[in-house]
């Protein structure tokens, strides 16, 4: 683990990364070196560090943090981390380019989950997916969902036609994906 993450180890994070992988291979996607990865509220960068070991074409970490954006690029350069809000910041520039986007426990803390929706849709390239995962529906940040219905109106709303909501229990958190 030291030759991919610098101290100190988040072991949920990689083990999360690697279930969320799981899911994706599940549904018929395997990470793999045509790939342009983007975590969303990458955190500390543990999706991002763990990732590396598939070879993507390139990877990126989106964080509200400039300081954390900052610690991050002090560690790597073989990683693209960056300050963006996902809601607020012009990403543009971005649209199409992304065949995996990941965002972990991000979307019920954004101040619009709409355009948090919007956004991940218009940078997605043209066969892309995304996996969005947020914890349970019980008093986790500001924007809880109150039914899957809601959340598969809000992907319809933001363009997305192909998708799969799962939930995932029997974890030592029960996620929703």
């Amino acid at each position: 683990l030291e030759r991919y993450y610098y101290p100190p180890v988040n072991f949920h994070s990689v083990w999360f990364s690697e279930m969320v992988l799981k899911y994706l291979q599940l549904n018929g996607k395997k990470v793999d070196f045509n790939d342009v990865i983007l975590d969303v509220g990458c955190g500390l960068g543990n999706h991002c560090f763990s990732l590396r070991e598939y070879l993507p074409k390139e990877i990126s970490g989106f964080d509200i943090s400039k300081e954390t954006i900052e610690l991050l690029n002090s560690f790597t350069n073989s990683i693209i981390f960056r300050k963006v809000d996902i809601c607020e910041d012009d990403i543009s520039s971005l649209k199409g380019k992304f065949t995996v986007i990941f965002s972990s426990d991000v979307y019920e803390h954004v101040d619009d989950p709409q355009v948090m929706l919007n956004n991940l849709h218009s940078i997605l390239a043209k066969e892309g997916v995304v996996c969005v995962t947020f914890p349970n529906l019980v008093d986790h940040g500001h924007n809880q969902i109150k039914s899957i219905e809601e959340f598969t109106k809000k992907l319809d709303a933001a363009g997305f036609s192909e998708y799969k909501v799962t939930v995932v229990e029997g974890l030592s958190l029960p996620y929703r994906l």
